[in-house]
């Protein structure tokens, strides 16, 4: 039989056809088939600005061990001009790796008077641990060449704010009472 000869064939069909391109819509939007949702900066991030020679880097700020230790990893993308800076209470050699970050970085091994003592490459997703070799307080990252793009090296100085912003309040909460 045809379908001129069944009309109502015809019509399941397509009903079928519709059913199934609307389940595979759904499916497809579903949270398994997403993209990261954290593609950029978080709308919320405490952001400073640090310049570094004659060029000014916007960085967002990582002082606790918690943001420290996920940095800049699950981001699809970092937009040019802009890094993280991450603040340590007394000098230490941070090392740094790049597991699940997939935006290739350079990072800047800074002291506390604002030197850049080491400046390194880091490949997406590498394991390798990269430090500075010796006490630093400031490691500032970027996209991988921005740097070199600059002629920034080691010896050159970074000006650091003299005040990090506390942490953004939470929806609900206040500030400190005065």
């Amino acid at each position: 039989m045809t379908a001129q000869q069944k009309p109502g064939w015809s019509r399941s069909l397509i009903t079928f056809l519709i059913i199934f391109a609307l389940g595979g819509y759904m499916m497809y939007r579903s949270r398994g088939c997403r993209p990261p949702e954290r593609v950029g900066r978080p709308a919320r991030a405490r952001v400073v600005e640090v310049k570094v020679g004659d060029w000014l880097v916007r960085a967002e700020v990582a002082d606790t061990p918690a943001r420290r230790l996920k940095g800049l990893s699950g981001r699809a993308e970092l937009e040019p001009g802009y890094g993280m800076l991450f603040v340590y209470q007394e000098p230490c050699e941070p090392h740094f790796w790049m597991k699940d970050t997939n935006v290739p970085l350079s990072v800047a091994f800074i002291k506390g008077d604002g030197t850049i003592v080491r400046i390194t490459r880091m490949e997406p997703n590498s394991l390798q641990r990269l430090g500075p070799g010796e006490p630093v307080r400031y490691a500032l990252e970027v996209r991988q060449g921005w740097f070199e793009d600059h002629r920034i090296e080691p010896g050159f100085r970074a000006e650091l704010p003299d005040k990090i912003p506390p942490p953004p309040l939470l929806e609900g909460e206040t500030g400190p009472s005065e």
